[in-house]
């Protein structure tokens, strides 16, 4: 099995405008890693699931946290997001989607700002 989470982060790396917004910032797991500078944007990934059984492609759900330091630029990083991932494809991931549109977030223990996204992605194994 391929790393899913690692598969959608090479996704929204490959995209130039993307890799500006967020200076490069782009990160599987749960939240930006310690040390992160929250008066920088940048973008989490992470799988939350997808069917049980293994097919020529793995359909897989991604949680995506488009985080900025204001809620405007937290806005701005995720429909920078959205164009980066939303019907696009790579050597890995043969097809990427929306799920569903951003909502506006604050973590309780940071009261960092997020957007919070889910992306449909058909990955080959």
């Amino acid at each position: 099995m391929i790393d899913v989470d690692a598969a959608a982060v090479g996704l929204a790396l490959d995209d130039t405008a993307l890799l500006a917004a967020v200076d490069g910032r782009i990160y599987g797991g749960d939240a930006p890693p310690d040390g992160y500078d929250p008066a920088g944007g940048c973008v989490v990934l992470k799988s939350r699931g997808g069917p049980a059984r293994y097919d020529p492609l793995i359909d897989v759900s991604i949680q995506v946290k488009c985080y900025g330091p204001t809620p405007p630029a937290a806005w701005t990083v995720y429909q920078t997001t959205y164009d980066a991932l939303h019907e696009k494809s790579n050597e890995q991931v043969t097809f990427s989607r929306s799920e569903v549109n951003g909502q506006q977030l604050t973590e309780p223990g940071t009261e960092r700002i997020y957007i919070l996204a889910y992306f449909r992605m058909m990955m080959r194994p």
